[in-house]
This record gives C-alpha cells, structure tokens and sequence, in this order.
C-alpha cells in the first residue's frame, strides 16, 4: 500500500480475498468429509456449486458416475480464490470456516467476513461470539461492527460480561455503531471495570443511551484516575442532557489535564448550567489555549458584561484562534465597552482579527 493512500471498498474487499485464498489454501478436507471426497465438496463450496440435497434437486447437475470425480488443482491441493469466479462461493467457505478446529482459522475466517460485508455471514457470526476462544469472540464483534446489523446487538450484550478485556472492549466498540436499543444496564456496569481502557469506552457508549440513569456513575467518573476516562464521562454527561449533573463538573474546570478542562467547558455549554462569572474569567486566563478559547466563546454567548476587559486583552493572545474566538465573543456582548474593543481590533496587526471586527461591527450598534 502507498504511503498516505486510504484503501478504497474494492482494495478492502480484494485484501478480504486474498486473506480467504491463503485461509482456504491451506484446508483440503471439509467437516466430516475425508479424502478426495472432501477435496471434491470443498472445491464445489469455493465455486458455489450446491451441495448435498440441494445438489440433488438440480436438474443441470451431471448424473453421478460410481466414482465420485476428483479435482486436482495444478501443482497443489489449494484452491485458488481467483480459480472461484464468484464470492459467493468464497462467503459459504468461510462461513463454513467459522466451526474449523483451529481457532486461528477460526478467527481469520470472521476477520475476512467482516471484510467482505456479505449479510449471509451475519448469522454465523452471532454464533461465533459464543465460541471457546477469547480471541475469535472478539474478532466475531469486530467483523459485526462492519454490519450494524440490528440482530447482532442482544449477542453483542451478552459479550459485556465477557471474563476477556479484549472481548468486552470489541463488543463496546461494536455496539458504538448504533444509536437505539442499546443495552444500558451492562453498559452502565462496566463504567466500574478495572480496565482503564474499558471504562473510558464504556462512559463514551453512556452518551447514547438517553437513559439520565448513567449520570451517578458517570459522575464518578469525573474524578477518576485515568484523564481519558474523566474527559470521556464529562462528555456523556453533556450529552445525556441533565442540567442536575452539571454540579459533578466544577471540580473538573481545576482539572490538571487541559482537555479535561476544556471537555468540562463543553459540557456546562450544552446543558445550559451555571458557571461562577469569576471562574469564567479565570479560564479565560488558563494556559492551555484551546481552554481559554472555549472559556471566550462561551462568556460571548452568555453576553458576559464582567468579561470584557479580559476579552479585550486577550485581542492579544499569542494564537491566532483564541483572537478570533475574542473578537466573535465582543459581537455578541450588548455593552459599550465590547463595542469599543471591537472598534480597537479594527486596528490589529492580525488581518483575520480586523476582518472579524469589521463583520462584528456591521452587525450590532453601540
């Protein structure tokens, strides 16, 4: 693959081949069929001929001889993907795959299932989330995730309760492909898991539950450990839309971590919650610039009076964004004061501070 160049669905889907011509290569035999029998029912699988009674039934088969015909692929007993002509005869292979005896195979045969986005695999795939391996269960989820398919999302529950990290964090991560009908008691249960990683997944998937239930323990998650999964449970606390749970988020706006203070911003924004004039205006100072921009934004959307001569300082705040965020948030405070600051960043050095001074001023009077 070129550096830089995203594969497209055609190279995704002729990877998935490739991968299933090295997988199917190296198996001669089917379940329960020996010898060049089996070699004979494998072949017809990968062609898509049918099989069985379904064989039977077709009047364009050949009549059976006595002896079963045998297929010999040139200078080996592999059958070549490219040798099928049809996918359908690679999906039914690899669905078949799917109960092989080696969990390698096992899970090689979900990965390119998932690959290849052919429904008919769904069902096999909900049953391979229960098999004895912890690694085909989470590669199952994952080739799932690429089908958001509906019937997949009580199996991909079930997986929550998984003894493997690795399996709960692939079925979070399947499940984070859905907006409705999300399971919320096992999600909210593994915003306790020991797992860092899991805990932040799972307080991301809380956001989408419209259950206001997830806001106790999501609000214990503000002071967690783990700044990824503090800055994940604020952003769910946003997004879940209980104006009580905004109280679990002024501890997070003296948070060490900037994004966690900036996440808290954010949060207390789309709840419309109350802030402190005076801690606004402190945030405003923050060190961080992407906090003191958003601290900006939201004391213009507040048409915070107080907030203007720091406003207007921070007309001179070394980046470049913060500036411009500065000049939209005095267009929107109705004070004389914002109205003569806007009038003095028509004389900044930064052209794009002028020009946002000039549109502001064009839209308000003194």
């Amino acid at each position: 693959m070129v550096d830089g160049v995203k594969p497209t669905t055609r190279s995704r889907r002729g990877l998935a081949l490739a991968v299933a011509a090295v997988l199917l290569g190296t198996i001669v035999v089917a379940p329960g069929v020996s010898g060049k029998a089996g070699n004979v029912l494998f072949a017809n699988q990968l062609r898509g001929v049918p099989t069985g009674e379904a064989a039977a039934a077709d009047n364009t088969s050949p009549a059976p001889s006595s002896q079963a015909p045998v297929i010999t692929p040139a200078r080996s007993q592999t059958v070549s993907v490219r040798d099928t002509g049809a996918d359908t005869g690679v999906v039914n292979a690899l669905i078949a795959r799917l109960d092989d005896e080696n969990a390698d195979v096992r899970r090689a045969a979900a990965s390119s299932l998932g690959k290849l986005k052919d429904s008919r695999a769904v069902p096999g795939l909900i049953g391979a989330l229960k098999d004895r391996d912890a690694k085909v269960r989470a590669t199952a989820a994952e080739a799932l995730a690429e089908f958001e398919d509906a019937r997949s999302i009580a199996p991909l529950a079930d997986l929550l309760s998984d003894q493997s990290t690795e399996v709960k964090q692939s079925a979070l991560e399947a499940l984070s492909h859905f907006d409705d009908n999300l399971p919320s008691v096992p999600i909210i249960h593994l915003l306790t898991d020991p797992d860092e990683d899991v805990r932040q997944n799972a307080a991301h998937l809380s956001g989408k539950l419209h259950d206001r239930s997830a806001t106790g323990a999501l609000a214990k998650l503000v002071g967690d450990p783990s700044a990824n999964v503090r800055q994940a449970a604020i952003e769910a606390i946003g997004e879940l839309g209980d104006p009580a749970a905004a109280v679990a988020l002024v501890p997070a706006l003296s948070d060490a971590d900037p994004n966690v203070r900036e996440q808290a911003l954010s949060a207390i924004e789309e709840l419309k919650a109350p802030i402190a004039e005076a801690t606004l205006i402190s945030l405003m100072r923050d060190r961080d610039p992407n906090v003191r921009e958003k601290a900006a934004q939201l004391a213009g959307e507040r048409s915070i009076v107080g907030a203007v001569p720091t406003l207007r300082r921070m007309l001179e705040d070394p980046n470049p964004d913060v500036r411009e965020s500065v000049v939209s948030a005095l267009g929107n405070i109705a004070d004389s004061a914002a109205y003569d600051a806007l009038r003095a960043a028509l004389m900044s050095k930064d052209a794009k501070v002028r020009r946002a001074a000039a549109e502001a001023l064009g839209e308000r009077r003194p």
